[in-house]
């Protein structure tokens, strides 16, 4: 395996940040878990926990690819938000502001200008201590300038609501070109496409700032947590074959006839909404939430209330849109509990 995943303070197991990181590390292990270069995932890098990293600003994770470097914040929201000012605060449709982690910043791009700068000058000097003076004469720059590339990436989980209206091109040009805001699926768009060539670590490197500077270990759990599902997700769109996903302990999945679910329904449902409904994992309990849709969610033919929330056990259907039968249903197959192994019987011939 070419992915590596580090920790450097624990994540709580029903916080956010740990889910949206969990999903990120299964995008990067389905991408590039065969790929003969490396890519490393740091989580949870929090000064609050870690004198040596005292004056710094709380990271959910750092990525190290071949290519760049990167600043990881995880921002959990449902509703669409308004990005276009980067001097303000970012207001939801449903009366609430996408925040900067701190008072003191409006936004979360604020966010991403203070810890880039603080980061990165922390960085270059560690690097500067640990790695012999980078060959200019070569083409290359030095450390400290080296740093200054360093990528921010913003990523909206479980996903950017397709009214979402983030940054504009034009805002983030020149100065401003290092901010990236996707949802969490873009990270593997953005692991392709942005390069920082006076940024790209060997394996050697990146191995010694995480363990030296970042202070972070292996994750020794993360195969098991990535690769261990609870259980199948089932949507049924009557006349069309079953569509089911696999469910992980930390999965949020979205559901609606927009191009960008997770489970995206035929425009034929036209009692379906763009962003219809999301399902998320709680402690065990795999739970379906209406996302403000139009025509809501039914259960034995009641329309549920849209702070309530459904628990997707055995036996239980939820209807998307409508209560008959020709409504889009969603329930959950949990994974079987495997039994203890039989004992193996010994057939006495009376042969000695």
């Amino acid at each position: 395996m070419t992915v590596h995943f580090y920790i450097h303070t624990p994540f709580p197991t029903d916080m956010n940040e740990r889910r949206a990181f969990c999903r990120v590390a299964r995008l990067l292990y389905q991408r590039y878990g065969r790929d003969p270069t490396d890519y490393y995932l740091i989580g949870n890098i929090d000064p609050w926990q870690d004198a040596a990293l005292k004056g710094l600003t709380q990271l959910d994770a750092m990525l190290i690819s071949p290519q760049s470097v990167a600043i990881l914040d995880f921002k959990s929201c449902f509703a669409p938000f308004d990005g276009r000012d980067l001097t303000g605060p970012w207001p939801t449709s449903d009366g609430h502001f996408l925040y900067g982690g701190s008072s003191q910043n409006a936004n979360p791009y604020q966010q991403a200008v203070k810890a880039r700068h603080v980061w990165s000058r922390y960085l270059a000097k560690k690097s500067r201590d640990f790695f012999p003076a980078r060959p200019v004469d070569e083409g290359d720059v030095s450390w400290t300038e080296a740093w200054r590339h360093l990528q921010s990436y913003v990523l909206i989980h479980p996903m950017m609501h397709p009214d979402a209206q983030p940054p504009t091109a034009e805002a983030l040009q020149g100065d401003h070109n290092w901010f990236h805001l996707h949802s969490v699926e873009g990270v593997l768009e953005l692991t392709f496409t942005i390069v920082s060539k006076h940024l790209q670590l060997a394996p050697s490197e990146a191995e010694d700032l995480i363990r030296l500077a970042l202070y972070a270990e292996p994750w020794g759990d993360m195969d098991e947590i990535l690769h261990i599902p609870i259980g199948s997700l089932c949507v049924y769109e009557p006349n069309r074959p079953l569509m089911t996903e696999q469910l992980y302990s930390y999965d949020e999945v979205t559901i609606g006839r927009a191009h960008t679910m997770h489970i995206q329904i035929s425009n034929q449902m036209i009692q379906v909404s763009g962003y219809h409904a999301r399902v998320e994992v709680q402690r065990g309990q795999v739970m379906l939430y209406d996302a403000g849709s139009l025509n809501g969610i039914y259960v034995n033919r009641q329309r549920i209330d849209k702070d309530q929330g459904v628990e997707l056990c055995p036996g239980v259907n939820v209807f998307l849109g409508g209560k008959g039968k020709n409504a889009c249903q969603v329930w959950f197959v949990p994974v079987k509990p495997q039994g203890p192994v039989p004992k193996t019987r010994t057939r006495l011939t009376g042969k000695t």
